[in-house]
This record gives C-alpha cells, structure tokens and sequence, in this order.
C-alpha cells in the first residue's frame, strides 16, 4: 500500500512539474498577459488623451496651456544645466583644494626629512666606500 502510494504521489509530481515547465516555456503566461494589458492601456491613452486636454478648451487656450508648459519646461531645462555646471565646477574646486592641501602636508611631513636622510646616508656610504676603495689603492 505504501509503496502504490509513494509511486502514484512521484507520477503526479512528475506531471505536475513537467506541466509547469512546458507552461513556462511556451510564454502563454503572465508576461503576455501584462504585455497585453500593457498595450490595451496604451491605446486608450493615446486616443483619450487629445480628448481630455481638449475638453472646455478653445484652441486659443489650449495654444496658451502648451506654450506655457513650453516655457516652463524650456525655464526648468536651463535652471537644470546651469545647477549641473555650478556643482561640477564646485566640485572641481573642493577637489583641487584638497590637491593642493595634501601636496602641502606631504612637503610637510616625514618625507622631506627621509629624503634628506637618505640622501645624507648615501653620501656617507659613498665617502666610505671611496676611502676604503683609495687605501686599498695606496697600500698595492
């Protein structure tokens, strides 16, 4: 009993799942069916749109109404890029004064020292090796 039962529960999870895969794999499923609903949509607007601009409206306003919301968007396009390059050119100050900021602190700091030091270091050094190397050459 329990094995008829196991088998009969594996049959139908294997047509269960097989159905979904084939289901999937046709497209039949909600993609086209948003993709439909999408276009329908669509449509209405665009044919109801003219119509609900226009309704009350004489051709005088309505040429008013868009030339307005001409210039409205033309006013927000400018204000748009003239706000852009007022912060990049903001941004580009705060960045070459940091620039300059740490190219003082690096002059400032250990650096010049070490290099001071090294350079000392090896002039030593060469001053040794240059005694060394001049006994070695009187003593022969």
């Amino acid at each position: 009993m329990k094995k008829a039962l196991f088998i009969v529960l594996m049959v139908l999870l294997l047509i269960g799942s097989s159905s979904v895969f084939i289901y999937a794999k046709t497209g039949e499923g909600v993609p086209n069916w948003f993709d439909n609903a999408s276009q329908k949509v669509k449509k209405e607007m665009q044919t109801n749109l003219p119509e609900t601009f226009s309704v009350g409206l004489s051709k005088a306003e309505k040429e008013s109404f868009f030339n307005k919301s001409n210039e409205k968007i033309t006013l927000f396009q400018l204000l748009t890029i003239t706000n852009s390059k007022e912060e990049i050119e903001n941004h580009q100050q705060d960045y070459l004064s940091q620039l300059t900021e740490s190219k003082k602190d690096l002059n400032k700091s250990e650096l010049n020292e070490f290099y001071q030091k090294q350079k000392q270091e090896v002039k030593t050094e060469i001053e040794e090796d240059v005694e060394v190397f001049l006994e070695d050459l009187l003593d022969e």
